[in-house]
This record gives C-alpha cells, sequence and structure tokens, in this order.
C-alpha cells in the first residue's frame, strides 16, 4: 500500500537536513557560542567517517516531555542502528565532556578541502538550555582540539550503544522517538469512510483534521495531544499493526482501515486491512476513534 523504502530514505534525509539547518541558522543570528556555555545541552548531533571508510552518526534529543532520545547509525559498512531512550543524566555527561575537552571551542569552525574525493569529515551541531548554539563542520580539515574531543565523544556514544537493550526495542518498534504525522482512516457500512489527520508543523504547532461524508474539521490543538497519542499507542500496543496488510487480498468495499504513522527517528508504522485485522484491532480501533472524537469536540 506504501513504498516504505522511499518513505525511510526520504525521511531519513530531511530529519538530517532539518536538525542541522536549524541549529545553523539559528545560530547565525547571534547566539552562537563566543566561550565556555554557561547552560545544560539539550539537543546534540555528531557524525563523522568518509565514504569509503564508514560513517557514524549520533544525536541525543530532550523531549518535550523531559525523556531523552538516543540515535545512533552507520552507512557504507558501518552497522549501527539503534533508536531508544536514555536517562536524562546522559545529557549532563556530556555537557561536561564538551566543557573539559574544550569541544566548545570548535565553534563556529568551518572549513573544507574540496580537493579531496574521499577526505575525513565531521559535523556537529548542539543546542543549550539558554537558547545558544554550538556547531562546527570540517571536510579534510578540523580544529586543533579535535582528537581530543573527538575522542572523548566517541567514547561517550560507544559507552551508550554498549548498553542498549535490545529487547526494548524488540518488544517496542516503531515506538520509540516523537510523532511528525498520523493519519488514520476507517470504512464501515454504519458509518461511511472517515479520515483522522494529525500533524506537527516545524513551528511546533500541530493541526487537527477530519475528513467523511459529510464531514470536515480542521483546528489547531495543543502539543500535549501528540504526547497523548504516543502513549495510547503503546498502551493499546497499536505497534504491533505494523506490517499487516491484507487489504489487497480482499474486494470489501464498505469495510476496512488503514494507518501511517511517521516519527521522527524515521521509524514507521504502517497497516491496512479491509476482511483480516491485526490482533487487538476492535480495542485500538476503539480507542483512537474516542481519542480523535474527543477533538473535535
Amino acid at each position: 500500500m506504501y513504498d516504505k523504502k522511499k518513505f525511510l530514505i526520504l525521511g531519513g534525509v530531511i530529519a538530517c537536513i532539518v536538525f542541522l539547518l536549524v541549529l545553523w541558522n539559528f545560530s547565525s543570528s547571534g547566539n552562537r557560542l563566543a566561550k565556555e556555555p554557561e547552560g545544560d545541552i539539550t539537543a546534540f548531533y555528531y557524525d563523522y567517517g568518509s565514504y569509503f571508510g564508514g560513517y557514524y552518526t549520533y544525536e541525543l534529543v530532550r523531549r518535550y516531555d523531559g525523556t531523552v532520545a538516543f540515535t545512533a547509525t552507520g552507512g557504507n559498512g558501518v552497522d549501527l542502528d539503534i533508536y531508544t531512550y536514555v536517562d536524562s543524566s546522559c545529557l549532563d555527561e556530556l555537557t561536561e565532556i564538551v566543557n573539559e575537552s574544550r569541544i566548545y571551542t570548535w565553534n563556529g569552525f568551518n572549513k573544507s578541502d574540496n580537493g579531496l574525493m574521499d577526505g575525513y569529515g565531521f559535523s556537529l551541531a548542539a543546542g543549550y538550555s539558554d537558547g545558544r548554539i554550538l556547531s562546527a563542520h570540517g571536510y579534510g580539515k578540523e580544529p586543533s582540539s579535535y582528537n581530543e574531543g573527538h575522542k572523548a565523544l566517541t567514547a561517550f556514544f560507544e559507552k551508550l550503544c554498549d548498553n542498549y537493550d535490545v529487547s526494548f526495542a524488540q518488544e517496542n518498534p516503531g515506538v520509540i522517538g516523537n510523532i511528525e504525522y498520523f493519519i488514520y482512516t476507517y470504512k464501515t457500512p454504519e458509518c461511511g469512510k472517515k479520515t483522522y489527520y494529525l500533524t506537527k508543523n516545524k513551528t511546533g504547532s500541530v493541526e487537527f483534521e477530519v475528513s467523511g461524508e459529510g464531514l470536515e474539521t480542521k483546528k489547531t490543538v495543543d502539543i500535549s495531544v501528540v504526547q497523548k497519542l504516543e502513549n495510547l499507542i503503546s498502551e493499546k500496543e497499536i505497534y504491533k499493526w505494523d506490517g499487516f496488510d491484507e487489504e489487497k487480498n480482499y474486494s470489501v468495499e464498505d469495510q476496512g482501515f488503514s494507518l501511517l504513522a511517521g516519527y521522527e527517528n524515521n521509524r514507521w508504522i504502517m497497516s491496512s486491512g479491509a476482511e483480516k485485522y491485526p490482533e487487538g484491532y476492535e480495542s485500538g480501533h476503539q480507542a483512537l476513534v474516542e481519542f480523535f472524537e474527543a477533538l473535535c469536540e
């Protein structure tokens, strides 16, 4: 029903671009760090490597509910694919590392050797609680204290990876991270077809929309609605519907459902059915409908 591979690739590219652009644009507005920062890190992005040698990408983000999401991915031969939560103290430890290793002195570094065909490169972006930004980028060139700082950062992130709870990810596929958008459509002989849309915009606002036969609702809702939906998906184990796709095998026209949820960490929940439904569908469907209908009031 959906081209999952294309969604994943596109989502990954967009997520990385948005994250870096937001921090780089903000840093150019007079909020760049000139000395050791006094605030705490709330978001951190670090990637390094080369095309043929492989590359690593790490990201730590404090969510609006206070939890901290950690992602670690690799490419070009590096086998790394971690999406999980970590203790919030990790950001405190990272803040100390940035200060003690004087990584903040990298701020503003942006040099490249464009003559290299397969050079080593890195990018770093950190957001602080006081609104200031630390950002640095290099390709074939590095700041003077780079080796010491890089060694400290990789040791920190490798420790997080070593402590990764694989069973948590296996039991909660698609649950890690914040929902960026959610689309749920269902059709019954009694009610006809109805679709609910929930979309988080770049500004942080959340748009809610309902469409159906004789129905049309569109409004802005509080960001807390997204957290409540994430909790509902976890409590009702709706994430376990992912991959269920029986709609294409049946010709039923007056009943069925489809669900598409996109998360900020490029994970997805995709499911559809028309005559057969995933386990727990009735309970999950009822909870979703009650949740969205309450938003209509």
